[in-house]
């Protein structure tokens, strides 16, 4: 933050909506472009500004609690970083309050140009996108499903996350033996 975030907010805010830089030269460009959402960009779940009791809130979190109930561990076996983005990440958080956003109090702003709020603790010299895909790197490795899974499925998964780490150390011992 570059600035009080009071000077930025208004009196009539009852939710701050941002959608991720896509100008061009931007560190962000391509954020936020998921085929789920059908041409919608994703609000960014960054930064949350909200008056009490805000119904995208309750849009949210009703969204996600189905996404968790009907979560098929099958469909993301290999891609971890695509469970949480489906499950809980920036898709159903778009999709939950876009189907309620013309019912209820809200603001489209640009957090960086509009509240001066920088997403990188790397600054903004394009090296943060390196820095956050390399944090966020670890979804990649996960061999476990996203949401805990019940018997005999977690066995199943845990069978198949151990071979992969097994598998891996394998790679990592023939690689440095050549």
């Amino acid at each position: 933050m570059r600035r009080p975030i009071f000077q930025s907010i208004r009196p009539d805010d009852h939710y701050i909506l941002s959608h991720w830089d896509q100008s061009e030269g931007s560190a962000h460009v391509g954020w936020g472009s998921h085929p789920e959402l059908d041409g919608a960009r994703s609000f960014q779940q960054w930064v949350l500004m909200a008056s009490p009791r805000h119904p995208f809130l309750a849009a949210v979190i009703a969204t996600v609690l189905k996404r968790i109930d009907d979560f098929d561990a099958f469909q993301y076996v290999r891609n971890s970083w695509s469970a949480v983005i489906h499950t809980t990440g920036e898709e159903p958080y778009t999709k939950a309050i876009l189907n309620v956003m013309d019912q209820h109090p809200h603001r489209l702003v640009s957090m960086e140009r509009d509240f001066d709020i920088a997403y990188s603790i790397f600054g903004s010299s394009g090296r943060d996108v390196f820095h956050h895909q390399k944090l966020y790197s670890s979804y990649a490795l996960q061999t476990a499903p996203l949401i805990r899974q019940k018997w005999p499925l977690s066995w199943f998964f845990s069978l198949i996350s151990g071979l992969r780490q097994l598998s891996r150390a394998a790679k990592s011992i023939l690689a440095a033996e050549q």
